[in-house]
């Protein structure tokens, strides 16, 4: 819904769906979570909701220093504070805001788990983890820069949020993580060190990146010199990543991550130091395909997991394009877009980024990504093929 009354202000997009859309879940999700819930069966009934929630609007009521309606100015910002308080309790029902407590939710003794042989091998005391300053957040937990045995760590704790309910997900994940990172080994996957398992005190030990997520570093590097990074750290990066996935596709079984984005690469103090991390949402491909269900950030989704299809590991290579792209053009994927509009872009209508005309990059990479962004994902390259071709790039970039 095109918001006119926002004109002098700056247009607003408003996203709005009703009972009769045929829209996906992950399309339903995303604008319960970021717009508006409409529940009406024609536009004429959604205008007095509209309505609403313009009331109190600049164009309305006399914008006055302090008063209510400048502090509402920002529409997005009402929207978020609205969805916090109605739109959620309407599509999931009432949350409680007390803390959620691991021991009431089947999982009151992680340890059982985790064999003895694992126990003795990765098992760290939570009071032995020495934590420093905080250095990334999500959803259900945080990241620390720590101390453990003398080295530098970087520690992702879990954080009890809302109800028991709502906490049985990210805990059962979470310990899938551990799980899952304690098998891996390679110099392109971030470094599992440790976990704690003594519920409530969950948290993973990795080894500590000092280069920082990739989505940092682009940003940071368009912010000061205004263009990307050079051919030769575009090329070791891309490497660095297609490694790192390749051996992830190559377990049995395959392990696909999900979640493969620019921040979830982090580097070292050079661009050979390149690692895959953050495995809250792989699976293990125990079939031919992996079931649908809530998962990764639409911006780097391949259109079947935003239409919520099955999916195989091809979905990591389409997220592998988008990141091709971000190397080569140093912006951030769809970046004027609301994620419901690259739902509907990429998932529905078969749209995809591109590359600026005149843009001078190595013609292999632009075919690797042109590969990644095949709609059918029989038709995608393998990392298997990839990792090749970005070597004979590596090797006729090396400085």
């Amino acid at each position: 819904a095109y918001c006119s009354d926002f004109d002098t202000q700056g247009n607003t997009i408003v996203p709005l769906f009703w009972r009769s859309c045929d829209l996906t879940p992950l399309a339903r999700r995303l604008i319960a979570t970021q717009g508006v819930d409409c529940r009406e069966q024609d536009f004429e009934k959604a205008k007095s909701l509209i309505k609403d929630w313009l009331k109190d609007s600049p164009t309305v009521a006399e914008a006055q220093p302090g008063s209510d309606a400048t502090k509402m100015n920002n529409f997005g910002d009402r929207i978020m504070m609205q969805k916090e308080n109605q739109d959620r309790n309407l599509i999931f029902g009432e949350i409680p805001e007390e803390k959620a407590d691991f021991t009431k939710m089947g999982v009151n003794d992680a340890k059982s788990i985790f064999d003895d042989q694992w126990m003795r091998h990765w098992a760290v005391d939570f009071k032995s983890v020495i934590f420093g300053p905080k250095i990334g957040a999500g959803g259900f937990g945080e990241v620390f820069k720590a101390k453990h045995g003398g080295k530098i760590v970087a520690v992702k704790t879990l954080t009890p949020k809302g109800s028991e309910e709502k906490m049985i997900v990210p805990v059962k994940e979470f310990l899938q993580e551990i799980k899952l990172m304690s098998d891996l080994s390679h110099p392109n996957v971030v470094s599992f060190i440790g976990a704690c398992v003594d519920v409530p005190t969950l948290a993973i030990l990795l080894e500590f990146m000092p280069g920082g997520s990739l989505y940092r570093v682009l940003y940071k590097q368009m912010k000061s010199h205004g263009s990307p990074l050079s051919t030769v750290k575009q090329v070791y990066i891309a490497y660095g990543i297609s490694k790192g996935m390749e051996y992830l596709h190559a377990q049995s079984p395959t392990i696909v991550h999900r979640d493969l984005k620019s921040p979830n690469v982090l580097l070292g103090r050079t661009v050979e130091e390149v690692k895959v991390t953050d495995f809250g949402l792989s699976r293990l491909k125990e079939s031919s395909y992996v079931d649908t269900g809530p998962g990764g950030t639409p911006e780097w989704m391949a259109p079947e997991m935003l239409r919520q299809d099955l999916f195989d590991e091809s979905v990591d290579v389409w997220a592998f394009g988008v990141i091709l792209w971000e190397l080569m053009v140093c912006q951030k994927p769809f970046k004027d877009d609301h994620p419901m509009q690259v739902v509907f872009k990429v998932g529905s209508r078969g749209e995809r980024l591109r590359l600026p005309d005149g843009i001078d990059v190595p013609e292999d990479m632009k075919a690797i990504m042109e590969g990644c962004f095949q709609q059918d994902p029989k038709r995608r390259p393998r990392f298997q093929d990839i990792t090749p071709v970005l070597t004979s790039l590596r090797q006729k970039h090396m400085p």
